[in-house]
């Protein structure tokens, strides 16, 4: 802080030069709400009174020291939800340092920021700055924005300040947390690294099957197509077929086309045999052990006897 208060004595000299009365505000506000701030107050023709300065909320860790970075010792005094400060009335340079979590509340995802300060005596020129913390985006402010090494600040400038007015300052932001940013890329690297595992065991599989049978994989599935597709040829071939009527016939083709098993509506649309005929027939077919009829739910199944299933096992061997 000593090096702060030589840095702030030179300022001193040249605000003397002007006989002014200016007071700077810097703050640091934290990801938690907590706003660390520098306060430097510059009054070269102070009347002959004490100088007191009002802010809202509580502060803690009070620090004052004098243009030779004396240390000063103020009068601090809480009362109705606010905290005051006040200088002994000689005193024409003084530097503050103080913490406070009562000027930002969290809705939300939204922090909002409020301070509201008054003097006990006229100010020439006011000038607060709050850096907010990294990943804060500001959504409002009645103040003036900037962008400095990554972090957004909130600028006010006032001029002519009576006695007792309240300068009130307020903003809106919300924070981008830095731990998503840096979760990003190591959720894309897991990614990735899962992706690469997958494609291998697929490769590994495929390479298997090569090598225990001695063919390729897509060989393999065309030799299982025909295999299958021999299997599942017409009943047209059976002999007990030739000897049905071709009403029967039709309704065998039907059944077949479906895959050996379908219902008996189905069949109905497919031949546009007459309900009752349809009944008839089936009940042929079925006693004589040529399809196998069932119910599900509301569904009348027909399905091929096992006499047709057979002879499709006998041309597939």
């Amino acid at each position: 802080m000593r090096k702060t208060a030589s840095i702030a004595f030179l300022i001193f000299l040249l605000a003397s030069l002007s006989l002014a009365t200016t007071i700077t505000r810097k703050g640091d506000v934290d990801v938690s709400g907590t706003d660390r701030l520098i306060m430097t107050i510059v009054r070269p023709q102070h009347p002959n009174q004490p100088f007191s300065f009002t802010t809202a909320g509580q502060i803690r860790n009070v620090e004052v020291q004098d243009a030779m970075g004396n240390v000063l010792t103020p009068v601090i005094l809480f009362f109705n939800g606010t905290t005051q400060i006040t200088l002994d009335a000689n005193v024409d340079y003084a530097i503050l340092a103080f913490s406070t979590d009562y000027l930002t509340y969290k809705n939300g995802s939204v922090w909002e920021y409020l301070s509201i300060t008054t003097f006990s005596e006229p100010v020439d020129s006011f000038d607060s700055a709050v850096n907010l913390p990294a990943g804060a985006l500001v959504r409002e402010t009645n103040g003036l924005l900037s962008y400095n090494e990554g972090k957004t600040s909130m600028n006010w400038h006032l001029e002519n300040i009576s006695a007792g007015q309240q300068i009130t300052r307020s903003g809106y932001y919300r924070l981008v947390p830095e731990e998503n940013k840096e979760a990003f890329p190591l959720a894309l690297l897991t990614g990735a690294f899962i992706l690469i595992v997958i494609l291998v065991a697929i490769f590994s599989w495929f390479f298997g099957m090569w090598k225990s049978s001695g063919k390729k994989p897509l060989e393999n599935t065309l030799q299982q197509a025909k295999l299958q597709s021999s299997a599942q040829k017409s009943p047209e071939s059976t002999p007990t077929f030739k000897t049905l009527e071709e009403t029967d016939k039709e309704i065998i083709l039907s059944i077949s086309s479906a895959g050996g098993r379908t219902t008996q509506a189905h069949i109905y649309s497919t031949t546009h045999i007459a309900k009752a005929t349809l009944s008839r027939h089936l009940a042929s077919l079925e006693h004589r052990g040529l399809i196998v009829r069932s119910q599900k739910g509301i569904k009348k199944l027909v399905s091929l006897g096992s006499i047709f299933s057979q002879k499709k096992a006998e041309s597939s061997d």
